[in-house]
């Protein structure tokens, strides 16, 4: 390299630092509060301790400019949306109402339910069904705003500027109003798409010669084949999407409606990008054979258009989006496999998203659109776990690589998502940013129990050889690569925390020039059980008429479950009389408390070892029985609220049935088997397990505290002592004043 050429380089690197210093001076708001999902405290530590994540970025930075908490105690149950809408409100579950991640509202007929991503927040008024003229709680940026100052939102639960109604019920009345949940600058989380993912598994007989025409048009996009191109189907069937300027709430689909007339037929062509005399394909170039004009454009391509998506054999994914579509719906694709002669060739569609074109926020969803892009693929564990089809005959290695690349692309994304909150709102008071990470992993890759299998499909894939008896043992390799999954996902969210402290920059003490809270809504615990809660409840001795839909609804989420009785005068058209109501849920309350797994493998204490932590019932002394509550039974929790104990989980089981080493069976009518994930929360949340992280460093912060414990319920206090404005009364925690200059 010439003397001169090295010189510019230089020149041109300090050019742009101090050209980013410049940009980086005023993008400081007040303070930034970020959720790292599922991030548990204990494995920061670890992982800070043995350089897994560096000590001078991220966290580390955080943690040694500023304050940190041992353990910080997250909502019951501890769930994603339950916990998030108590850290932005301040208040518990029961009194904010948002009892699980999916929930039955009781003014909905007992077959509806309601996510609580989308729930009213501090409750409704029951009758007449409509808008609580006194919440129950208030989310933090209402009473920000009151008081006259700005608060962003990018994607926290909760601020997507929607009306919200409680499907099924009479007239679908707005139970709580958009403006409750729309801040100056609000970007709803993402949305599915209508097209989930596939695998695909091609042979060189599904490859035909090109005529030419792709071949032409792809050397003209500068991506040139050194063997002759080869086209194959890229889907199975069409794709028939909604075009704009319309919308619908599912977008596409594989069957055309009235609403949907923009085809998709996609194609993958083959190509050898190698200039080196030798027939080696290496890479698929995905496009859509119904566009007019070039199928294979040159481009630019203006956010959110990508173009065609040219995805090499081994990764990375390559983004590809439906243009035209009124919803902006967009994919991706990963070439798991691919033989240099197409001998065999596997690759998958990644599932197609969007973002909510809710009207109140619609200009800042376009905002994102077009600076940022459409709604990434999510790490996606119907992959690896098999559950979309085509994917049986692809190994565990390659689902594997699919949804690590999804880990990094996606935290990418809410990374540039994040950032680009920060350039268009750089005097906020406050900025609300989520990342779905570590969460997904922790899901998928929590194998740090000698119970839990390392082959769902083999029972006695657990332990170590002939402990416990019949066991083969746990494979450690299987146990080594899920530990790197789980670090990795990790390092990907401390990267993304880097990546803010960068863009607000740093003071002369080395803090950061915002006041940075980064938070998770709860941890992840191991589980080796997945748990049928009819079957248990059959088993226990309820009748199947007991537990039909039309009596009962048995609404889980995770470890946890509310169980409404379908109550006459409560829910539309219910039919248990108060006195079947009251004799139902004694049965249920008494056989979960009973509840015990006979299965002396996974529970060696028998019967002193009960299945569940809590099992509440919901009170009926206030004289209006199915109404009544108290500090642990809110409006919609369930007439029954119970949580198992660490090690089960209601989700993961598998289809069909794999009964666990020692289980007697049959599978059909088991409430215990192997399940096909490994990590779950919902669990009681004073458990280590599920304990939440609290970094936080910046101008108005203290350095060198280390908190014992605290409460995600005392960040928005916090928050709202640090801006100088009094919390609303509904506020049950308390300001962390210790932490404060």
């Amino acid at each position: 390299m010439s003397s001169n050429l090295t010189h510019l380089i230089r020149f041109l690197s300090v050019a742009s630092m101090v050209a980013l210093s410049s940009l980086t001076a005023t993008a400081a708001p007040k303070v930034i509060l970020i959720s790292l999902d599922g991030a548990r405290p204990d494995l920061v530590q670890t992982y800070l301790n043995s350089g897994v994540l560096p000590s001078s970025q991220g966290l580390g930075l955080l943690k040694s400019k500023g304050v940190f908490a041992l353990q910080n105690v997250t909502a019951t149950p501890s769930l994603t949306a339950v916990s998030h809408i108590a850290i932005a409100t301040g208040s518990t579950a029961v009194n904010n109402d948002i009892p699980g991640n999916t929930f039955h509202a009781v003014a909905q007929p007992i077959g509806n339910t309601t996510s609580g991503f989308g729930a009213p927040i501090g409750g409704y008024q029951f009758n007449p069904l409509g808008i609580s003229p006194a919440p129950t709680s208030v989310p933090l940026w209402v009473t920000l705003r009151n008081a006259g100052k700005s608060v962003a939102t990018a994607t926290w639960p909760g601020g997507d500027g929607v009306n919200v109604t409680l499907f099924g019920t009479p007239g679908t009345p707005v139970v709580q109003p958009s403006s409750v949940r729309t801040v100056n600058y609000t970007v709803p989380f993402g949305a599915f798409g209508g097209i989930g993912a596939e695998g695909y598994v091609k042979t060189s007989a599904d490859f035909a010669i090109d005529d030419g025409t792709i071949a032409g048009q792809l050397a003209a996009a500068g991506k040139p084949s050194y063997s002759p191109v080869k086209i194959t189907s890229a889907s199975s069937t069409p794709i028939f999407c909604v075009p704009a300027p319309n919308t619908a709430a599912t977008p596409c689909g594989t069957a055309a409606t009235a609403t949907r007339t923009l085809r998709f037929t996609l194609k993958a062509a083959a190509i050898d990008t190698t200039n080196d005399a030798i027939v080696n394909y290496d890479t698929l170039v995905f496009y859509n054979d119904d566009a007019a004009g070039a199928k294979i454009p040159t481009g630019p391509f203006p956010l959110p258009a990508t173009g065609p998506a040219y995805a090499e054999a081994g990764g990375p994914s390559a983004k590809f989006y439906l243009d035209g579509t009124g919803n902006k719906v967009g994919g991706a694709y990963f070439t798991t496999f691919m033989q240099p002669d197409l001998a065999l060739v596997r690759f998958a569609r990644i599932s197609f998203n969007y973002i909510p074109r809710n009207t109140p926020v619609l200009a800042d969803v376009d905002d994102v659109n077009n600076y940022v892009g459409f709604w990434a693929p999510q790490p996606d564990f119907r992959i690896p776990e098999r559950l979309s089809p085509g994917f049986g005959p692809f190994p565990d290695a390659e689902l594997e690589a699919v949804y690590e690349d999804l880990v990094k692309t996606f935290t990418a994304y809410q990374s540039k998502l994040a950032l680009r909150a920060i350039s268009r709102n750089p005097n906020a008071d406050l900025l609300m940013i989520y990342f779905e990470q570590p969460d997904g992993s922790g899901h998928q890759f929590t194998l740090t129990n000698p119970l839990q299998p390392t082959n769902f499909l083999d029972p006695t894939s657990i332990g170590t050889p002939g402990n416990p008896i019949g066991a083969t043992g746990q494979s450690p390799a299987r146990l080594l690569a899920y530990d790197q999954y789980l670090k990795y996902a990790y390092q990907q969210a401390n990267a993304a925390v880097h990546s803010i402290i960068k863009a607000v920059g740093l003071d002369a003490q080395g803090r950061p020039r915002s006041n940075i809270f980064v938070v998770s809504d709860h941890g992840m615990a191991p589980f080796h059980t997945a748990v049928s809660l009819s079957n248990l409840l059959l088993a226990g001795g309820l009748t199947p008429a007991e537990l039909a839909a039309t009596s009962v609804r048995l609404q889980t989420s995770g470890p946890s479950t509310n169980v409404y009785v379908n109550l006459v005068g409560r829910e539309a058209g219910g039919i248990k009389t108060t006195t079947e109501y009251l004799d139902l849920q004694t049965k249920i309350v008494n056989v979960l408390t009973n509840a015990y797994d006979p299965n002396s493998n996974y529970n060696p204490a028998g019967t002193s070892n009960k299945l569940f932590t809590h099992v509440i019932a919901r009170p009926t002394s206030c004289g209006f029985v199915g109404f009544c509550t108290n500090a642990d039974i809110g409006q919609d929790f369930g007439d029954v609220f119970a949580m198992l104990r660490e090690g089960y989980n209601f989700d993961g089981t598998q289809s069909p049935v794999i009964l666990r080493l020692g289980d007697a069976g049959p599978a059909a009518t088991t409430p215990y088997s192997l399940p096909n994930f490994y990590g779950a929360h919902g669990h009681d949340s004073s458990s280590p397990n599920m304990s939440a992280i609290l970094f936080g460093a910046g101008p108005n912060l203290k350095t060198g505290i280390t908190l014992q414990s605290t409460r995600n319920i005392d960040i928005a206090p916090t928050i709202l002592q640090l801006l100088g404005v009094t919390p609303s009364p509904t506020v049950d925690g308390q300001a962390l004043t210790q932490i404060l200059q």
